[in-house]
């Protein structure tokens, strides 16, 4: 089931980071940008979409809670997603990691997943930081324009 929405929420990304190039939208780029398609599309898919879960597990700390970036809901399945725009071909992951971790292990049925984004020789050569077993990834989504070569990829950890 997993695949079946994060495809498209790769396919969807670089299409529309690739339709704001044009526009010399890159003074504002961050992973933030990418928040509403990704909504937009789980939506259409069918879940629900929740933004910046506490993940309030684990001993009181100050301050804020950490937070997840996204919670997709349908039919009892839960997708915890962090989105990472990488800059480089050894993103540190190893927070993004430990978060879906944590909240994994108290919500049953849950499954964590770290979506890179960023530019193609970025996305297809990356070697992730992070502690913990990677299950499985995507594919790499991507499209050459001519000028800017962005892809997306999803990677599963326990």
């Amino acid at each position: 089931m997993s695949g079946s929405v994060l495809n498209p929420i790769c396919r969807g990304l670089v299409g529309y980071i690739s339709f704001l190039a044009p526009c010399t939208a890159s003074p504002v780029y961050t992973e933030y940008l990418l928040y509403e398609p990704l909504y937009r599309i789980a939506t259409a898919q069918g879940f629900k979409v929740r933004a910046e879960v506490p993940v309030i597990y684990g001993p009181k700390r100050a301050g804020d809670h950490k937070r997840i970036d996204f919670v997709l809901e349908k039919n009892y399945i839960a997708l915890a997603l962090e989105l990472k725009w990488i800059k480089n071909q050894n993103p540190n992951i190893s927070k993004d990691v430990e978060k879906l971790k944590t909240y994994n292990t108290h919500i049953k049925d849950a499954a964590g997943y770290v979506i890179l984004f960023g530019k193609y020789a970025d996305v297809a050569s990356a070697k992730p930081v992070y502690a913990g077993s990677k299950l499985g990834n995507g594919k790499i989504v991507h499209w050459d324009s001519g000028k800017t070569h962005y892809a997306c990829s999803w990677v599963k950890f326990t």
